[in-house]
């Protein structure tokens, strides 16, 4: 009995013992982490650690604390390595907030401002944007190509990370723990080698549960689209059976349609050929009688004398109103052709030939006065000579993008900073930004100039698109991160 009872001692001992331990050694870790967290995820040529948290200056929703935290994470996440190579990844994982984005599109705005940055590096390319628009409801996860072909894709950004429970934390301005949700949970779907904060590492494995759960039912769904296929096997035969018959019925049905037509084409005939030879409509028609006929019979209309001058009169008056438009262009060309090539003799070394200038005008919705024609001249010559005193200018083929945008925008007038304003009006073309985007050094992603109206001459202010923050990005210094479009987008 004793050495019973100094066996159970010695367990309890013992266990006692392993829980001490574990927990100091926890605690020891933690604080080790506290005191070492700023070496630990510094980059390599400074010892400081990048920031990664841009806001705008009326919308600062983010505190000092919080700013701090997501950015001990980001900065883990730029220092994690790949699973597959075991090499350092490179990814940059960038925030930035803003207030209004004045117009532009959550997706354009967040490629833009992501290959302005070059989050990332040229090499692997795996830059990661989150831009959240306080003011416009909408936010954006924005994708550096590298991420093509991984778990972390359009998909699996708006199954996960987005969700109704972001939207309930945004509607109540819970900005801090909607922007720390959307940040962890696209970190744990990247898969990366990262010492998490402890819901991050736990969704991270609640992530890759959620994939064996979807693997399991893909099974079972297999296994279940086998069986349906062997029950529809039984079944083809009365399938067939049923397929002839609803031949056979539509063969009946369409056989006793065109006898309908058929007879009403004759009784309209015959009411065109005698009773309305000599309707003004029917000779202001240019179709034949046995066409009229026809398109009659076409609309299952009963062929009587009354509907049938209803239609000639429809008819006659859908040809004359399109007869007047065609003149009214005919005219509109006219007028625009014998004004333009005398005031355009005016303008020496135009980079288009008259045709051209006269070819885009039309395409707009201005009125051919000489007013409007005049500006339209004015501000084409005016916008190529801005996009010319671009760096690189002479590559882009700036004659025909200057005569793009002027016809997009025939009344707006360009000021010198004109890439940065095309950017936010989204004007410029996909294949022209792609070239030209980094030939901009004037451009800012913390200040917006406000742009202006040949027709007034107040301005838009353009500040809370993205002002100057009291975080501040650091330098990406990544080296050349490029995105093609792909990511994320929701609002609330």
């Amino acid at each position: 009995m004793i050495k019973k009872y100094l066996k159970v001692v010695m367990i309890l001992t013992a266990f006692l013992v392993v829980s001490a331990f574990s927990l100091n050694s926890k605690e020891i870790k933690a604080d080790t982490s506290a005191l070492d967290t700023t070496q630990s995820i510094a980059p390599v040529s400074d010892n400081k650690q990048q920031n990664y948290i841009e806001q705008s200056a009326n919308s600062q929703v983010l505190s000092k604390s919080e700013i701090n935290t997501l950015n001990t994470a980001l900065n883990q996440f730029a220092q994690s390595t790949d699973k597959k190579t075991g090499e350092v990844l490179k990814a940059q994982f960038a925030v930035c907030v803003v207030g209004r984005l004045n117009g532009a599109s959550i997706e354009n705005y967040s490629q833009n401002l992501f290959n302005k940055k070059q989050i990332g590096d040229k090499a692997h390319n795996k830059g990661i944007l989150l831009v959240v628009a306080i003011e416009d409801h909408k936010y954006r996860v924005q994708l550096g190509d590298g991420w093509k072909g991984t778990a972390l894709n359009q998909d699996n950004i708006q199954d996960y990370v987005f969700g109704d429970s972001l939207t309930e934390m945004l509607r109540s301005e819970n900005y801090d723990g909607a922007i720390s949700q959307m940040v962890q949970r696209t970190i744990g779907i990247a898969g990366q080698e990262v010492t998490l904060a402890q819901p991050l590492q736990s969704y991270a494995e609640a992530y890759q549960s959620i994939k064996a759960q979807e693997a399991k039912e893909q099974a079972e769904y297999e296994e279940q689209f086998t069986k349906m296929i062997s029950e529809l096997s039984k079944a083809m035969l009365i399938g067939l059976v049923v397929v002839l018959g609803g031949i056979l019925i539509y063969v009946i049905v369409k056989g006793a349609v065109t006898l309908s037509i058929i007879k009403r084409y004759k009784k309209t005939k015959e009411i065109l050929d005698v009773d309305l030879s000599f309707n003004e409509d029917l000779e202001f028609l240019p179709n034949s009688v046995e066409s009229l006929a026809h398109e009659f019979s076409d609309q299952f209309m009963k062929p009587t004398e009354e509907n049938i001058k209803v239609f000639l009169k429809e008819k006659a008056d859908r040809l004359r109103e399109e007869q007047a438009r065609k003149l009214a262009q005919e005219k509109r060309e006219k007028t625009a052709k014998n004004f333009m090539n005398n005031e355009l003799k005016s303008y020496k070394n135009l980079p288009v030939s008259y045709y051209e200038i006269i070819k885009a005008f039309l395409k707009t919705d201005l009125e051919p006065t000489e007013e409007d024609m005049r500006l339209f001249i004015q501000n084409f010559v005016h916008n190529y000579e801005l996009l010319q005193k671009q760096e690189k200018a002479e590559y882009y083929k700036l004659d025909q993008q200057a005569l793009k945008l002027t016809t997009k925008t025939p009344k707006t007038v360009y000021e010198d900073n004109i890439f940065e304003q095309l950017v936010m009006f989204n004007l410029l073309t996909s294949s022209f930004r792609s070239q030209a985007w980094f030939s901009s050094p004037e451009y800012k992603a913390e200040s917006h100039s406000s742009i202006s109206s040949s027709h007034t001459s107040s301005h838009v202010d353009m500040s809370s698109s993205s002002g100057s923050s009291s975080s501040g990005w650091s330098d990406f210094g990544g080296g050349g991160g490029f995105s093609g479009g792909g990511g994320a987008s929701g609002g609330w």
